[in-house]
């Protein structure tokens, strides 16, 4: 893991608690090593470039710090993150071996990914725009273009991505299937609930004292609520450091000295300290700029801690908050968040704690390193060989599978057998993206390898295949497949389904497939998942139970659609479910197909680049030529079986 945090010197919120949280909570055989920095911690004899040992949660890890600075002092000249990828250069050679690579931060992962050239594991923090909107305080903020093209880049590369915000987690998923939604969590063992607040009239806010955070909103916010309310003891406590401390420390001084006397500014506190803070207060005051948050980690904390929290609006990205009942959100004027303020005096405080019981770190954190998705520690199976094999007798296997060999009557005949079994059938349409990344996707091998069928889908496979002698090897594609199901349907008393694809496309696919062809065809909404394990995932599963369908197709981009349709075949009804991309679209008339002729002489996939040049560029320009290397294994001899 590289990032720039110091293990000796805890900082309260963010990044620096994910770091600790993801250490502590990690499954057993998982071994961090972190490469940070010296923020300053009181250890004479450290050194830079010498490993040091730390314990937490009961957990080891080392870290490695091979710079120094203070992560939380925004008067910098040169960026934090250009210092720690110096040092990480300078110290690069006294790393361990390791399997993933871990990062939190786009221009730090950028950097370390280049050097260490190791499977990433990237986490996002914030909004799309959460560095580069005009109230950050991030460098990025003069580089918008170029800081979203790097993650862009970022989130196509990673093995995986998890993204702690639901609005941005839908935007990655679009990028790369690999990208998944995660809450934040709050620490159980700093938890320090009290069902009645020690300090009732006591407001609470924590954050770094910068200008995405808004700290003088919350002075102006105590002021109004000592004119509302003048004989009620309000008070604010400010915990946090930053560039705006002075400033606010002035605001504090210009008022009247009987409204200042009630507010005192903390600075940086331990974890610990910020939980015994929040178990006193009455009320939580979170002021931050709308396009900033992630998934706000100190308000989960807060709300473990019974706090009610009043928040402007963009703060709560979780839609954590339950309006009038554990918190308020509110717009930026004083007055309206002084009333909420008040108003929150009633709520009850065990109601509150309840409200975020599925977040504590344990819990969520187990999801992120789920270890069917080999991140960080996992061990896989061997991974599977891209190479291309035809037997003696003409038939051809793809990574030591067989693939299908006939035309489209052949197939109608193939899935009709498979239907008849009334068993769980998955099918598989591997293309060349989808090939390439088979050594690196265990769960999509894992999901290749247990598929009932194999239809070639990419005019370079089939071309490879017949080069090496295969009979009868045609490009069939999800495409294809969608659209002559649905025309064979009615005379076979076939029932289809198709869920996936944006909102309301699948409704719009099947109203297409019933108009054209009289299918018995049926959508199912498919939610947008924090991962292939979700349990929300059993909404569809029981919604396509009870449509007792005979094809499935799941539209939700491979690899994701075929590592689903895998993960819960125990408990999928008997059907034969298809991964089919982007098929609902093409049905739905919400995407254009390649014209007949540009499919024939195998140029489909430039068509879609020009279509979707964002999301398909590093597919087919960065990680397609690499199927060169697949035919070369393929021709070179190991392209013929016994």
């Amino acid at each position: 893991m590289v990032h720039q945090i110091d293990l000796a010197r805890p900082a309260p919120g963010g990044i620096d608690t994910c770091i600790r949280g993801l250490i502590s909570h990690a499954p057993e055989g998982v071994t961090f090593a972190v490469v940070g920095v010296d923020s300053g911690a009181d250890l004479p004899e450290r050194e830079l470039g010498v490993w040091e040992r730390y314990e937490l949660g009961g957990r080891s890890a080392w870290f490695l710090p091979v710079t120094r600075l203070d992560a939380g002092d925004q008067n910098r000249r040169v960026p934090h993150s250009l210092r720690l990828a110096m040092g990480l250069l300078r110290y690069q050679a006294r790393l361990p071996d390791f399997s993933v690579l871990q990062a939190h931060r786009a221009d730090v992962a950028a950097a370390s990914s280049l050097l260490l050239r190791r499977p990433l594991a990237y986490m996002v923090h914030t909004q799309e725009t959460g560095l580069t909107h005009g109230k950050s305080d991030s460098f990025w903020r003069n580089a918008a273009g170029v800081h979203a093209w790097i993650e862009n880049w970022l989130i196509r590369r990673a093995q995986s991505t998890t993204v702690f915000n639901p609005d941005f987690a839908e935007t990655a998923a679009r990028i790369s299937p690999t990208a998944r939604f995660s809450p934040t969590w709050f620490e159980p063992s700093l938890e320090a609930f009290r069902p009645v607040a020690a300090y009732p009239h006591r407001v609470l806010w924590v954050g770094r004292v910068e200008e995405p955070k808004d700290p003088h909103l919350a002075v102006d916010v105590l002021a109004k609520l000592a004119e509302l309310e003048p004989d009620t003891p309000w008070s604010l406590r400010i915990v946090g450091a930053g560039t705006l401390l002075p400033e606010v420390q002035d605001a504090v001084r210009r008022l009247d000295p009987t409204v200042a006397s009630r507010i005192e500014l903390l600075g940086r506190l331990a974890p610990a300290e910020v939980a015994a803070e929040m178990s006193q207060a009455g009320a939580f005051l979170m002021t931050s700029h709308p396009g900033y948050e992630g998934f706000p980690r100190v308000l989960l904390e807060a709300m473990s801690a019974g706090l009610p929290a009043v928040v402007t609006q963009g703060s709560d990205t979780g839609g954590v908050i339950r309006v009038g009942e554990t918190g308020q959100v509110c717009g930026r004027d004083p007055e309206e968040m002084a009333r909420a303020i008040i108003q929150c005096a009633m709520f009850d405080r065990s109601a509150v704690r309840a409200s975020v019981d599925e977040y504590p770190a344990p819990k969520v954190v187990a999801r992120i390193l789920e270890p069917r998705f080999a991140e960080p520690g996992t061990k896989s199976e061997p991974a599977l060989q891209p190479i291309m094999r035809v037997d003696d007798d003409g038939r051809a296997q793809l990574c030591g599978a067989p693939l299908f060999q006939g035309g489209r009557e052949a197939l109608r005949n193939k899935l009709a057998d498979l239907i008849a079994s009334r068993q769980v059938h998955t099918v598989i349409t591997p293309n060349v993206d989808q090939l390439l990344l088979l050594p690196e996707n265990p769960a999509l091998a894992a999901a290749y390898q247990a598929a009932s069928l194999r239809i070639t889908d990419g005019s370079p496979l089939a071309w490879l295949g017949r080069t090496l002698g295969a009979r009868d090897l045609h490009r069939l594609t999800g495409a294809d497949l969608l659209v002559d199901a649905a025309k064979w349907a009615p005379d076979l008393g076939w029932r289809i389904v198709v869920t996936g694809g944006a909102p309301g496309v699948a409704d719009e696919a099947v109203r297409q497939m019933q108009v054209r062809f009289g299918t018995d065809a049926h959508a199912v909404d498919f939610p947008m998942l924090d991962d292939i394990s979700d349990p929300r995932a059993r909404s569809v599963i029981s919604r396509i139970s009870e449509l007792e369908p005979s094809l499935v197709f799941v539209c939700l981009g491979s690899p994701k659609q075929d590592v689903w349709a895998d993960f819960w075949r125990e408990e999928l009804p008997p059907a034969v479910y298809i991964g089919a991309g982007a098929a609902v679209d093409f049905v739905a008339g919400t995407k254009r197909r390649a014209p007949a002729f540009v499919q024939r002489i195998g140029m489909e996939w430039v068509f879609r680049l020009v279509q979707e040049p964002r999301r398909l560029v590093h597919r087919y320009l960065v990680r397609g030529p690499r199927f060169l290397g697949v035919v070369f294994r393929s021709l070179r001899g190991a392209g013929r079986t016994d």
